[in-house]
């Protein structure tokens, strides 16, 4: 099941992007109108303005349904990582990211879905201030998940798809908040025309970071051996971990007998398996032999 979760934000991209064009499409097909709720000089419908006809109710299901997916998403990746599906966190402080993503990210995601029911024509002001939760909640919660990705990067510098998504994500906040800003300016210097624009590039960009979660969420089998490996506890052979011919300590001998390894290693000379049978000599080694080179999977 854990494996399909990706689907979940992907799906809430599908709905979240339908939902525009469909309010965009049918704005274009009755012609552009200017709505009787809109200024005069508004030659761009918002979003809110088309989603305040009579076509709400679409408004409304499709805010939820987005709104629903992305908590949810959000949730499943937390839980994914505790159990170990996805690369662990090391640090308290990454976890304390991941909540505060959660937190703020409900918080944004109830702003969008109050947007959407307090329509902009009959409830103006409640409308603004659920907006601003939206990209607020949304924008913080961004930046927090940027940074626990950034610190298990360092965890894990091995791992180039951790390095490749906090990339994605700090480069999607960088121009979202480009964006956001730009909107803001143009909306309070009374230019709606130009607002509107923004606000629906913002609209469809938030879409990218849908599927940046989504392929957060592709689980690797590769993780969770590794997960495995680093939870796993000490060999039990030779007191307690696994020692190496070289290693400082090191003793050959188990009882009575000398250790031999097999001849594939050749960490010792030839003589010393001279009277070697089952895996023990009847001489000592002689460690006057080159250490083998580590093997190119610890690189």
């Amino acid at each position: 099941m854990y494996r399909f979760l990706w689907i979940v934000p992907l799906f809430a991209c599908v709905v979240w992007w339908g939902m525009l064009i469909a309010l965009l499409s049918a704005w274009a097909a009755q012609g552009k109108p200017v709505y009787d709720f809109m200024d005069a000089d508004d030659k761009v419908a918002y979003i809110s303005d088309v989603g305040a006809t009579n076509l709400q109710p679409v408004f409304i299901a499709c805010a939820a349904t987005q709104g629903g997916l992305f908590m949810f998403a959000l949730v499943f990746e937390r839980l994914l990582r505790h159990k170990g599906r996805l690369l662990r966190n090391q640090r308290a402080a990454e976890r304390w990211l991941s909540y505060g993503a959660i937190l703020f990210g409900i918080l944004g995601q109830v702003g969008i879905i109050l947007v959407s029911i307090f329509n902009t024509k009959d409830h103006h002001s409640v409308h603004v201030g659920c907006l601003v939760l939206f990209i607020v909640g949304i924008g913080i919660s961004a930046i927090l998940n940027s940074a626990e990705f950034t610190l298990l990067d360092q965890n894990y510098p091995d791992v180039r798809r951790l390095k490749t998504s906090y990339i994605l994500r700090w480069i999607w906040v960088a121009i979202a908040i480009v964006l956001a800003i730009i909107f803001v300016s143009c909306n309070n210097r009374n230019e709606p025309n130009v607002a509107a624009g923004f606000e629906w590039s913002l609209s469809f960009f938030y879409g990218f970071y849908l599927i940046i979660i989504a392929f957060d969420l592709i689980p690797f089998k590769r993780y969770q051996e590794r997960n495995q490996l680093a939870t796993a506890p000490p060999m039990a052979e030779y007191g307690g971990y696994m020692q190496q011919p070289n290693a400082p300590g090191y003793s050959p001998t188990v009882g009575e007998a000398t250790m031999v390894p097999p001849q594939g290693d050749k960490p010792y000379d030839a003589a010393s398996y001279a009277t070697a049978t089952d895996g023990f000599a009847g001489q000592s080694p002689n460690y006057n032999v080159a250490k083998p080179e580590p093997s190119a999977m610890y690189h």
